[in-house]
């Protein structure tokens, strides 16, 4: 269903780079401490940013007064990669960051502090570092065999070599966007992950939060896939709005207003290094309340606050979508959601 009303929105501050010494002009609304694992570091051309898998934060306020933030994966810019000095991936650390809410809202981090390898933390990873996927909290929706849960025209979707592919041949044309959809349930605040790989040409992509309309076909937020440069990682709204963020981006979006750069986080071309355009690569969505954040093999590609009361969706399906035009094949595995 359409959430035509603006609900609690826990998760409505932008991250904006992080330094050293940031405690010395404290002026925050709020300051935090909690702990982690650092999940990535930034590479050598992609965007400086690290992601870090925190415990519950459970006196933390957001903007609009909400209590309380949930164990998440969060990425956070470097401007200053000194900050990160003898830091790995894996390691478990403490991480104290402050929020302030004008001119913008913005998180800082105060300091980061490296923790022993036995820490217990309380996180549904169990602290492992690279913990198991069967042990990390996602619970699979495709079983590798079958499209049990999922609908969609079978003149186009199947399963082949443990992926759903999706196809259109010279014998199969296909007029219009077609989608293949979740059965389990509608999602609101989540994490999913699967693998992709798609062929010369193609353009595909992930709905999520979206809505059914006729002869399957979805309107709604797309994280978004292609095989080349121009859509792949972007945030599409697709019979909406258009394009919410490009690759690089944080954006702000308010009601009848083009969507508002608040940072140019990464280099568009720079960001697709870490595609593959011609093997598997592993898209990483994350909503929680009016944020949304897309990543690729572990690089942020876009990311958006959606403040906008008349189109956003705060619930809705899933589903994988055949985009129309040439012969092309797209293929999705792994795909495994955490709520």
């Amino acid at each position: 269903m359409r959430l035509r009303s603006y609900a609690s929105i826990v998760f409505a501050a932008l991250l904006l780079p992080i330094g050293v010494g940031c405690d010395s002009d404290p002026g925050y609304d709020h300051t935090y401490t909690t702990r982690g694992i650092i999940k990535s570091l930034p590479g050598e051309k992609a965007t400086q940013e690290f992601i870090i898998h925190h415990e519950t934060i459970p006196d933390y306020r957001s903007i609009n007064g909400s209590v309380g933030m949930n164990e998440m994966m969060m990425p956070i810019s470097v401007p200053d990669r000194s900050v990160l000095e003898g830091l790995e991936v894996g390691d478990k650390v403490e991480l104290t960051f402050g929020e302030r809410f004008e001119p913008r809202p913005a998180m800082e981090v105060i300091a980061v502090t490296k923790l022993p390898d036995d820490a217990e933390l309380e996180l549904s990873l169990s602290a492992k570092p690279q913990a198991a996927k069967e042990d990390d909290g996602f619970v699979s929706l495709f079983d590798g065999e079958t499209l049990e849960g999922w609908e969609g025209d079978t003149n186009y979707w199947r399963v082949e070599d443990g992926a759903i592919v999706g196809e259109i041949t010279e014998d199969r044309p296909l007029a219009r966007n077609t989608f293949i959809i979740w059965r389990g349930g509608e999602v609101s605040d989540f994490e999913l992950k699967f693998e992709y790989r798609i062929g010369k040409g193609g353009n595909s992509g992930v709905q999520y939060r979206s809505q059914e309309l006729d002869n399957y076909d979805i309107k709604g937020y797309q994280a978004d896939i292609h095989h080349g440069p121009k859509w792949t990682g972007i945030n599409y709204d697709e019979h909406g709005r258009g394009i919410l963020a490009d690759r690089g981006q944080s954006v702000v979006v308010e009601a009848g207003e083009k969507p508002r750069v608040i940072k140019q986080f990464g280099d568009r071309d720079e960001l697709m290094g870490s595609v593959d355009l011609e093997g598997w690569n592993e898209y990483h969505i994350i909503a929680k309340g009016n944020r949304l954040i897309h990543i690729i093999n572990g690089v942020r590609m876009s990311e958006v606050v959606d403040n906008d009361e008349t189109n956003i969706d705060l619930e809705g399906v899933l589903a994988l979508q055949l985009h129309s035009g040439t012969p092309v094949k797209v293929a999705f595995r792994g795909i495994r959601l955490k709520q």
